[in-house]
């Protein structure tokens, strides 16, 4: 009796032995199984970056032409693109408010490698060009870019770029010296991405 005793504890001490190695190697197939799936979406999903920002003169205004681009492999879903665009004296504030209330801003899909272009018009006087030369002054545009990807999950693309200040005017020229336009700069906070 005694040995069929200790057999029996010997196979259940076993048996307990194998259902833990069990459960272990369910829990560590979960691990990667979730591993795997978070993988997956930071590969296949929409990333809409600023991809140049840059402005011309036109008469007594600039326009800045804002380029995103969806580098991701999937699009981005109900895509819009907000945008604030001013004047200020260089340093640049910290805190700078996006304004996400305005309803005509559009709302639409932008498919992986597609790109998007938002336009923001201000004047401008010759003292304020001068301005910006001399590092005074400063021309800020920022936003955000908010979307949902193709798994569902709302994402936002904050920007922040800046002409003037310590970096003057940047010419952006032709191979025979021509100017094109004028490229501006991300600044040093205000671009972040989620």
């Amino acid at each position: 009796m005694d040995l069929t005793f200790r057999a029996a504890r010997r196979a259940n001490r076993a048996t307990v032995r194998s259902a833990k190695a069990a459960e272990n190697a369910v829990i560590k197939s979960d691990e990667i199984l979730t591993h795997a799936q978070e993988s997956s979406v930071q590969e296949l999903r929409a990333y809409v970056f600023l991809e140049a920002c840059n402005f011309i003169f036109d008469n007594d205004s600039i326009t800045v032409t804002l380029k995103f681009t969806n580098a991701g492999q999937t699009p981005a879903y109900k895509a819009k693109i907000y945008g604030n665009l001013t004047k200020v004296f260089w340093p640049i504030s910290d805190y700078m408010p996006i304004a996400r209330d305005n309803p005509e801003v559009s709302d639409e899909p932008i498919g992986p490698k597609m790109q998007r272009f938002k336009y923001e018009t201000t004047p401008i006087s010759r003292n304020e060009v001068t301005g910006l030369k001399a590092g005074s002054l400063a021309i800020v545009v920022w936003g955000v870019v908010d979307y949902f990807d193709a798994f569902g999950k709302e994402r936002h693309t904050y920007y922040r770029y800046f002409t003037g200040g310590p970096v003057g005017l940047r010419a952006l020229t032709d191979k025979d010296g021509n100017v094109l336009a004028y490229g501006m700069s991300a600044h040093q906070k205000g671009n972040n991405a989620d």
